[in-house]
């Protein structure tokens, strides 16, 4: 598995990019809905629109709502494993902390 790691991304940025991909994602719904309904009137006649034309775009949009998930997906992932990355870092750095407390009392207790 290849695993790619990626820290120049800040936080804020991270946060930022997953919540106007939350609103893609509602948006692009929300769409597919109303071209969905849209359809739905132009085939039983209620609506002088192409029901291929509305078909198509709920189509489109419902595509776009599923690459959205997608790249959100990503984004958690990337999100998940800076945390996780950051907790190592914490964990070595205080590894290190109580490694050199104890060479320090083993030096002065063998004084």
């Amino acid at each position: 598995m290849l695993y790619q790691h990626n820290t120049s991304i800040s936080t804020k940025a991270l946060r930022a990019a997953k919540e106007a991909l939350a609103n893609a994602i509602e948006g692009t719904a929300t769409l597919a809905g109303i071209f969905s309904s849209l359809r739905m009137f132009s085939e039983d006649g209620t609506c002088p629109l192409d029901s291929q034309i509305m078909s198509d775009c709920d189509s489109m949009m419902t595509v776009m709502n599923r690459l959205l998930y997608e790249q959100d997906s990503k984004l958690k992932h990337l999100q998940m494993m800076q945390i996780a990355e950051r907790k190592a870092e914490q964990l070595v750095a205080r590894s290190k902390a109580s490694s050199g407390a104890h060479i320090e009392t083993n030096v002065s207790a063998a004084i």
